[in-house]
């Protein structure tokens, strides 16, 4: 399986902060497809998916988000939360699901290529409560 787990910058601001994700001169920057927001739910899981093209780039905004990631048969599971901005980066032929382990936890996806639905292969999810 091949994933990077990327720190995020983050600069104090008044009143908050600011999280520096990505710009077009980082390392791990692969090209634009789309970017958007799921919003995931405590205890639901979405089905497993692997892409044969994309890059996925998912950053936890808000909550927590157990993420499954499998290759053959070696599985690694992945806690992200917003309290620990980071970037978990999936690329092409990893199998992945996630969890929600909040009340509400929403993921930014910087997605290097637009959705095709061609390129994607899923499976119903089949995992015990882990």
């Amino acid at each position: 399986m091949e994933y990077r787990l990327i720190n995020l910058n983050v600069v104090p601001n008044i009143g908050g902060e600011i999280w520096k994700i990505i710009d077009v001169d980082s390392d791990f920057y692969d090209g634009f497809g789309e970017l958007y927001i799921s919003s995931i739910s405590n205890n639901i899981v979405r089905d497993w998916k692997q892409h044969s093209e994309m890059l996925c780039s998912f950053v936890v905004t808000e909550g927590e988000v157990k993420f499954i990631l499998q290759n053959n048969k070696d599985i690694q599971e992945l806690h992200l939360n917003a309290d620990k901005p980071v970037m978990l980066q999936i690329f092409p032929g990893t199998w992945y699901t996630f969890q929600g382990v909040a009340v509400k936890s929403n993921i930014l996806n910087l997605a290097n290529k637009k959705h095709n639905e061609n390129e994607i292969r899923r499976k119903k999810i089949n995992l015990e409560k882990r």
